[in-house]
């Protein structure tokens, strides 16, 4: 008998020593969404359009959605919201140290050269979109909430 390791979102864990296409064959699909609704999720089934409406149900009562992929704009909504001044560098008045975090995705920096250059085959594409097709429109209307 086999044991199948799931995590709490009743995703499988993923094989060591495979293909990145063989990966992305038998990865999880719609993590995101199954982070939302875990009840809605059976290790190894696909997710159905219901699980993406419970995640949009939930998402929905959340005061405020930061996109991590668009950190200033995020930020700036989120002081707003807030009413108070977030700076661009936040300085420790215990330790005078001056802390700073990045307002852009590290790869739109000008000048940043990216680790690899390992460009996704059409098949392994077609996958990932099919894999996270729910998650895309999840994001989507996450985006709509800010």
């Amino acid at each position: 008998n086999t044991v199948t390791q799931v995590d709490q979102c009743g995703c499988m864990q993923a094989k060591c020593n495979v293909t990145r296409l063989e990966y992305l064959s038998e990865m999880c699909d719609n993590y995101m969404t199954r982070t939302f609704c875990p009840s809605m999720s059976v290790p190894g089934k696909p997710l159905n359009r219901q699980a993406l409406l419970c995640a949009k149900k939930i998402l929905s009562r959340f005061d405020f959605v930061y996109d991590v992929a668009r950190m200033d704009e995020s930020m700036r909504k989120l002081s707003n919201l807030l009413a108070i001044w977030f700076p661009d560098t936040n300085i420790n008045t215990t330790t005078t140290t001056i802390i700073t975090a990045p307002v852009v995705n590290a790869a739109e920096r000008e000048g940043q050269q990216q680790l690899h250059d390992d460009p996704l085959s059409p098949e392994e594409e077609n996958i990932l979109r099919e894999k996270t097709s729910l998650d895309a429109e999840l994001y989507a209307y996450a985006r709509q909430l800010l």
